[in-house]
């Protein structure tokens, strides 16, 4: 299992622990459980204060042994299990709007299930990927989530559920992509719950068709007549004639965040008269309900309480630490402490550890009495909130909250200085979309002042293939750091602007900026990376001795380098024209035996690179029937990951061309049939531009090769023609730089037929 980034913040992973006096709805608990026994994908959608979560975190819970059922009693705890289902629960929040840190969050809650499960899509989330480089965002969302449903499959044989709280926070379309592709091959053995105040931009129409969706609206989460007189009689014991009961039913409309706040009013009312005049009062108040409510309620404790609950509010989770921090309050744990049992509507989180913890539980508050508490600070103390934000930063151990507090006190500065501490491991965890709107919320001067949040966002836009606005951002901070002599900045920036340049088509400049950039000093699979790309500049000009020298330049990189993200790096980039140089084969089973010897421990990526490697060693050994074999596997491997259209441009021509050297000429047409259909597809058309070329020459020349030595097969020889149309046809910016050149030789081959 690999672990999260360090700032992930583990309560998201647990559902909110139940009050004693909560109240169980065991009419509901029981529709709901059953919904999730026959339908796959469940949805609570309803305004907020509906008791959505509540619901959801109640039916999580287990029974104690020997607890007595009662179905009849709705406000004792209940006896329900989720049996059969195990259940894992993530939280979302709108620092979730990225791809892959919404991902990583999804992979960690499956991982408290199955820590096997999500390893092989988590290690995707990052580091350098030639696939990555060559996917646009949403082809890599769905092959990423295809990896992680094929994992499930693996890891969790057995009925879950997995709960998506909040999912209302979430406006990524990339995001709602990749979680439709999920729905549309869910496994059968995984269950969804989605919790939202709206409804989310997905299938749900189709799913309902299908008989696949359960649904719990609004009208469905109300409080009956007969929940509210129990709750208010018998559980708080008012005593409230019927009357009254209709008419808090008929003002709260069976709210339950109206009715605990209610219930809190009531209960500080002893005077039945009072009561009865609080309830007309409240049927004739056209304020939005909860306001009014929850100003009562605020009303009615001590001033310094109002001011530690108003102080608070800037708080995503309250803590006695950080609580301490934002008020001077050196009683805050017992604050906390106390506002919890008056439920003024504090929830408790778990899975806190470290400093934060160390003193106790940790808190929310509700979400709706959150916004009423920020509402009413922005409007009774306006001068106080950057202060109050500036102290929460100065004591918030999570970089993205503190960076959130930085932003709202408008801390420009020292929120710029963070996110250049962090952006490079959050690009590396391929979280772009967070740094790049992070750095947006910069006024633009400090942005254009700081070369590295330039080249921060350059490295957002052309991961993101916004490779014109990559290379004006890559430029304007490599002018920045040369201008302050930053050697590791030109250097890093040098080879990302290679990339940039190199995938826009621009060959003669990529060649130039790696040139530049070897100068300076890199990671190791950085180097490695560039040299094998100068390496593929110089064999396209002819320049053999230098693309040997770089090779072997960066396969001592890899030999040398002790982890294997080097070694990956080399072997998914030591590609078939390599072998064709004088020694390339020895050089290509030099590598060969390196991988071999770091076999252990080695990912299934690397396993489909040396098989790929192995194809053609023995393509040149003579070997076509292993050749064929060791492609076939590569490509298999591949599939487990997504990866199979990229090791398919890779090894695409191998097997067809073995077939063609033992006469099968059936297999070889196959071959090339299922190859084109492949790269035919929507999610390849970046692929397809860059190798298909060199397929059809191939393609043409085994045509041609037939016509030429079988007298009978001239009809082959029109086929050969026919596929060199098309390949002149297919003439465009991104493909292989040896595209023209095996356009002219199968024109030279076909006029001297």
């Amino acid at each position: 299992m690999i672990k999260p980034a360090a700032w992930f913040v583990y309560t998201k992973l647990y559902p909110p622990r139940l009050r004693e006096d909560i109240i169980f709805r065991q009419r509901l608990l029981t529709v709901l459980h059953r919904a999730l026994l026959t339908h796959p994908v469940t949805l609570l959608s309803a305004p907020p204060g509906y008791g959505k979560t509540t619901l959801l975190a109640a039916l999580c819970q287990q029974k104690n042994e020997g607890q007595a059922q009662k179905d009849e009693d709705i406000l004792h705890p209940s006896s329900f299990r989720l049996h059969p289902f195990k259940a894992a629960w993530l939280s979302l929040d709108e620092d979730d709007n990225d791809f892959n840190r919404f991902l990583a969050g999804f992979i960690a809650a499956l991982q408290g299930l199955a820590p096997s499960c999500g390893v092989m899509a988590q290690s995707f989330l990052g580091g350098p990927s030639d696939l990555a480089e060559a996917e646009a965002p949403a082809d890599r969302a769905r092959r990423l989530t295809g990896v992680l449903i094929n994992e499930i499959l693996a890891e969790l044989p057995a009925p879950f559920v997995l709960v998506l709280d909040d999912l209302h926070h979430l406006t990524e379309p990339i995001i709602y992509l990749a979680l439709g592709y999920l729905l549309d091959h869910l496994p059968p053995t995984m269950h969804l719950a989605l919790a939202t105040r709206s409804d989310p931009p997905l299938a749900l129409a189709r799913l309902k068709a299908r008989g696949q969706l359960a649904e719990f609206r609004l009208a469905d989460l109300r409080f009956t007549h007969e929940e509210i007189e129990k709750f208010l009689n018998n559980h708080l014991q008012l005593d409230l004639p019927a009357s009254e009961i209709i008419k808090l039913q008929a003002r709260t409309e069976g709210w339950a965040a109206g009715l605990r706040l209610l219930a809190g009013s009531l209960a500080g009312l002893t005077a039945p008269g009072d009561r009865a005049l609080f309830i007309n009062q409240l049927a004739q108040t056209e304020h939005y309900l909860f306001d009014f409510l929850a100003e009562e309620v605020l009303r009615q404790q001590e001033p310094d309480l109002q001011t530690f609950l108003l102080e608070t509010a800037v708080l995503s989770e309250l803590t006695p630490h950080l609580c301490r921090a934002v008020t001077g309050r050196q009683d805050a744990a017992e604050l906390l402490q106390k506002l919890y049992r008056r439920n003024l509507f504090l929830i408790t989180v778990e899975g806190m550890a470290g400093p934060t913890g160390a003193e106790g539980l940790a808190y929310r508050y509700h979400a709706l009495f959150a916004e009423f508490l920020r509402r009413k600070l922005s409007r009774d103390m306006p001068e106080r909130l950057a202060e109050l934000h500036g102290r929460a930063a100065s004591a918030e151990p999570i970089p993205s909250r503190r960076l959130g507090h930085y932003l709202a006190a408008e801390m420009w500065l020292e929120a710029a200085q963070l996110i250049e501490q962090v952006g490079e491991q959050l690009l590396e965890q391929g979280e772009f979309d967070t740094v790049r709107n992070w750095i947006r919320a910069l006024p633009d001067e400090l942005t254009g002042a700081r070369p590295r949040l330039s080249y921060l966002l350059g490295v957002c836009a052309w991961r993101r293939w916004e490779l014109d606005t990559g290379r004006v951002l890559l430029e304007q901070a490599l002018a920045g750091f040369e201008a302050r002599g930053d050697a590791v900045g030109i250097g890093e920036t040098l080879a990302h602007l290679a990339h940039c340049l190199a995938l826009s088509g621009n060959f003669n400049e990529a060649d130039e900026a790696i040139r530049r950039a070897l100068e300076y000093p890199g990671l190791p699979y950085s180097q490695a990376q560039l040299l094998l790309m100068k390496a593929n500049q110089a064999m396209v000009q002819g320049n053999w001795p230098q693309t040997i020298a770089d090779i072997d330049a960066a396969l001592a990189v890899a030999a040398t380098s002790s982890g294997l993200q080097t070694l990956n790096v080399v072997a998914n980039n030591f590609t078939g024209p390599f072998t064709v140089l004088p020694g390339g084969l020895e050089r290509a089973e030099r590598l060969w035996q390196l991988l071999e010897s770091r076999g252990q421990g080695q990912t299934i990526p690397l396993q489909a690179a040396a098989q790929g490697l192995l194809a053609l060693i023995h393509l040149w050994r003579g070997r076509w029937e292993q050749a064929i074999a060791s492609a076939g596997q590569a490509i298999a491997l591949s599939e487990q990951f997504g990866g199979g259209l990229w090791m398919n441009a890779t090894l695409g021509a191998l097997q067809p061309i073995c077939y063609a050297l033992q006469g099968d000429e059936v297999d070889t047409d196959r071959y090339f049939a299922d190859l084109f259909a492949k790269l035919a597809q929507p999610a390849a058309s970046r692929i397809a531009a860059a190798f298909k070329p060199g397929f059809l020459f191939w393609q043409g020349r085994i045509c041609w090769l037939q016509a030429w030595t079988e007298p009978g097969r001239r009809n082959r020889l029109a086929e050969a023609q026919a596929i060199y149309r098309q390949l002149e046809a297919l003439a465009n910016p991104y493909e292989w730089p040896f595209a023209p050149a095996l356009r002219a030789m199968l024109g030279a081959l076909l006029v001297h037929f």
